[in-house]
């Protein structure tokens, strides 16, 4: 015989039973064959005993069975999420204890969750600060950004009233003073072939009066080579 604290699990739904008895291996038969009202033995009917699994969680003394069987409910949450309808002990003592206990931890979680709020609050105290801050810079930047666009379309106003103005004309009389510049160019051109044609004209001019002058000149020493023949002729005679 086995004295302790024993499971009850339903495989499909994995709800727990958590019970104590002095003879575990009876205390299972009687979960399979009593004709209880309880949770348990209503879902073992519902379910089938082939889908429970029976299991000794652990061997004890007698005067252990209520603190265990409290711890072990506790444990394995089967009074909130299980068959169990109490939290364990047949002694009411201990249900306080367990009670207790939980009191405490849920104050002392309480009080944890209470500190980690303040601690969000003021943390979300400073975030607030720095976001009202870069809101304020976001605002500063798009009243800077909106004065740069309306200095950028002003200056914009004043290039192009400047190139009307300015620029446009003096590229119109530069465009002029170049045209003009291109047909006294072109004129002066036309002055310059036409007085070289003169030259080279001049020039051939002066070609056939040197070839007149030799051929006259070749014929004076002709003559006179003819004339100095004759007079030795007649010296002779």
């Amino acid at each position: 015989m086995t004295c302790g604290i024993y499971c009850i699990t339903n495989n499909i739904n994995g709800k727990k039973y958590v019970g104590q008895s002095v003879c575990i291996e009876k205390r299972f038969e009687q979960h399979i064959y009593s004709q209880s009202n309880s949770e348990i033995h209503k879902a073992i009917e519902e379910f089938g005993v082939a889908n429970f699994r029976f299991e000794v969680l652990i061997a004890c003394s007698k005067n252990e069975l209520d603190e265990q069987e409290v711890k072990f409910i506790r444990l394995l949450d089967s009074y909130e999420n299980g068959y169990n309808k109490t939290r364990g002990g047949q002694h009411s003592v201990y249900n306080f204890e367990y009670d207790y206990r939980k009191y405490s931890e849920l104050k002392e979680e309480l009080k944890n969750k209470s500190d980690k709020i303040r601690s969000l609050k003021a943390l979300e105290h400073v975030l607030r600060g720095k976001l009202n801050n870069l809101e304020s810079k976001v605002d500063s930047l798009k009243e800077e950004n909106d004065s740069l666009k309306t200095k950028n379309m002003l200056l914009e106003k004043k290039l192009k009233k400047d190139y009307d103005d300015i620029i446009r004309p003096l590229k119109s009389r530069i465009s002029y003073l170049e045209k003009g510049a291109f047909t006294r160019l072109k004129n002066e051109n036309k002055r310059l072939r036409a007085q070289n044609k003169e030259v080279h004209f001049e020039n051939e001019r002066l070609v056939c009066l040197c070839k007149e002058k030799q051929e006259i000149s070749e014929s004076n020493v002709f003559y006179q080579i003819m004339l100095e023949k004759s007079d030795k002729e007649e010296v002779i005679e």
